[in-house]
């Protein structure tokens, strides 16, 4: 990257900043170098699509901790069609076939009365849950690096109500994806309890002791392991985030193979997953597994 500590300045004075200015984020990442191949989609989609704003927001992010956390710097952007400065060809992405729950044309149906009422919760609990979590994002990132106590508990709660955020998002998809493809509405909807970001991460108290996050056992979507476990394991030695670090980044490794090559290491030709289902299933376990990955990163960076 190039001029990493200035570039860095001016992201945080973009993040700050009341218009949020497309053009000009755009013009930061890429005079720092950051992912290229994801800005060069997000500059050739502008800012038009609501989608493009709150993936610049997001990336902006991952450029301000990737010094702590050298995963934030890979090119891969799965919801923009992104992986490994790649884009993906058109027939493999969701968006072309499901309209994502956060696009513009979404959320006028949303607003004209157009969805029926149960879907019409759907979307709106999905899009309040990803808006929230990218508070909490914010939040985390604004944390010290460091290791006391407090920190590591204001760390943990701020990551556990990510998760907590990311499940919902996860359960409610299926629901809208079904009403997308065969126009099924479910009987009866139970809205879930929404974390609210101004409520965490803000108290000051002891973290009690809790069990390892990783698990080893299994990888493939939908197999035994448990990637909904707790993300944050305070007090633990160095060498036993690193131990768990390499077991994420081998199960990451393996779901986007599976993305690109339908199988879990990389083949010679490229062959996609085409099918949304499959698509968003891999996508949600990316993003489970990057959000547990950035949370060991920034343990490992306060204990260097």
């Amino acid at each position: 990257m190039k001029n990493y500590l200035k570039n860095r300045d001016r992201a945080m004075d973009w993040i700050n900043s009341q218009d949020h200015d497309f053009a000009r984020g755009i013009t930061i990442l890429k005079d720092a170098g950051f992912k290229p191949g994801v800005v060069s989609v997000l500059e050739r989609h502008g800012s038009g699509r609501h989608e493009s704003n709150e993936r610049l927001m997001y990336h902006m992010h991952d450029f301000i901790r990737c010094f702590a956390n050298p995963k934030a710097k890979e090119d891969t952007d799965i919801t923009i069609g992104v992986v490994e400065g790649k884009e993906l060809q058109p027939d493999s992405l969701v968006n072309d076939k499901i309209p994502s729950m956060l696009s513009d044309g979404v959320k006028e149906k949303l607003d004209s009365g157009t969805y029926p009422e149960i879907i019409a919760e759907v979307i709106s609990v999905y899009r309040e849950a990803f808006v929230k979590r990218d508070k909490l994002l914010h939040k985390l990132s604004e944390l010290p690096e460091t290791n006391d106590d407090d920190t590591i508990m204001k760390r943990r709660e701020i990551s556990d109500a990510m998760k907590t955020l990311s499940d919902i998002m996860d359960k409610l998809y299926p629901q809208y994806e079904a009403y997308v493809t065969g126009g099924t509405v479910p009987e009866v909807f139970k809205a879930p309890t929404i974390p609210n970001p101004e409520d965490i991460g803000n108290e000051t108290a002891k973290a009690a002791p809790r069990k390892p996050a990783i698990d080893d056992s299994g990888d493939e979507c939908g197999s035994t392991d448990d990637d909904s476990s707790d993300v944050t394991v305070p007090n633990v030695s160095k060498a036993e985030l690193q131990r768990q670090r390499k077991s994420i980044v081998t199960k990451i490794s393996r779901a986007k193979n599976m993305l690109l090559y339908q199988k879990e290491t990389k083949q010679e030709q490229e062959n996609p997953i085409t099918d949304p289902k499959k698509v968003a299933k891999y996508q949600a376990k990316i993003d489970r597994l990057t959000q547990e990955l950035n949370d060991i990163d920034m343990q490992i960076a306060a204990l260097a």
